[in-house]
């Protein structure tokens, strides 16, 4: 019987339906056409597809794959593709096995955000960020390094976690900074695709800026709990 792969690529945001040979329509006895397989993987309200936004088309360079670029109904959970057993058939109507892959498909973002009563920044992701070269979630040292390299004014740069009352670590990050040049305002800068979330999508950016002459060193602050150590 023919067969179907169904996979997610978060760098490029998009499920791939991969079928072994042509898939037909039993309905229809030809050729699944993309809109068809829209269909087939929106209609199960499980999916969290949306229909009207959830693009198919077929590989230019593969008639027997689909490239699905989902639009979920609700963003805050994660969305299922998947082609069930026996609803498509070879050239011979031999029914086809069936596959299905979930997964988290909205990219996390980032807030930066400047207090100048507090002469700090904080730093608030949506989700835990995670480090592209590393898959795992962001260390002290390689975020301080990101910062760091990201932010042309930092001269030295050290974060170190916020503690309550009783010793216990808060969540939140003061990052210690100090500027190159004290004459000028000092950004801290996210950049786009430098943090992924687990499941690998890649990050939106954000900045901000003091806007005010520094002092020899400038705090800033980071939320919530998402860097380990």
């Amino acid at each position: 019987p023919p067969t179907v792969d169904v996979t997610y690529d978060p760098e490029q945001g998009e499920f791939t339906i991969d079928f072994s040979e042509k898939p037909y329509n039993p309905a229809t006895g030809l050729p699944y056409t993309p809109d068809e397989i829209k269909d087939l993987i929106t209609k199960d309200p499980l999916s969290n597809l949306d229909p009207d936004n959830t693009v198919v088309i077929v590989d230019p360079n593969d008639e027997t794959k689909f490239i699905v670029t989902p639009s979920p109904k609700d963003p805050s959970k994660d969305v299922t593709v998947e082609v069930p057993e026996n609803l498509y058939t070879d050239e011979g109507k031999n029914p086809g096995r069936g596959d299905d892959e979930t997964a988290d498909v909205v990219p996390p973002t980032v807030d930066v955000t400047y207090d100048p009563e507090q002469g700090e920044f904080t730093i608030d992701f949506s989700e835990v960020p995670y480090n592209p070269a590393t898959k795992a979630p962001f260390t002290k040292e390689a975020l301080e390094k990101l910062l760091k390299d990201s932010n042309t004014n930092v001269k030295d740069i050290t974060v170190t976690p916020k503690l309550d009352g009783e010793g216990n670590p808060t969540g939140d990050f003061t990052i210690k900074s100090t500027p190159k040049d004290p004459t000028k305002d000092l950004t801290i800068e996210v950049p786009k695709g430098s943090y992924t979330d687990e499941q690998g999508n890649k990050g939106s950016t954000d900045k901000d800026t003091n806007d005010v002459p520094v002092a020899e060193d400038q705090d800033s602050e980071m939320s919530p709990e998402y860097i380990n150590f």
